[in-house]
């Protein structure tokens, strides 16, 4: 379970991703208590936003690559009909390098 000093990280990365390499819409964070370790999903209330939520057991090391995939899913998501195709691809890859600072 990640500290609440870890989710302030978490949320200062997503800033850092979606100014990067926005999604067509804002996206908002969220630990949950979920069967998977996370997901995307477009909310049109109050104003049309993505939600991505993070699984709360889910430790700060492992939160990284799933936020960076749920955010791939957002940037991807008018974009191609399968969850994980190429433009998916290119996105997650993206947002590695931005995570690493290979700009």
């Amino acid at each position: 379970m990640m500290s609440r000093r870890e989710k302030t990280v978490a949320r200062k990365l997503l800033a850092q991703l979606v100014e990067g390499f926005p999604p067509p819409y804002p996206v908002r964070l969220q630990f949950k208590d979920l069967e998977d370790y996370g997901d995307c999903e477009l909310v049109n209330k109050p104003s049309r936003h993505f939600v991505v939520r993070i699984s709360h057991d889910v430790n700060f090391k492992a939160m990284v690559p799933i936020l960076l995939h749920e955010v791939a899913h957002a940037v991807a998501w008018f974009w191609e009909e399968e969850d994980h195709g190429p433009i998916f691809g290119h996105a997650y890859s993206r947002l590695w390098q931005l995570w690493r600072g290979d700009d």
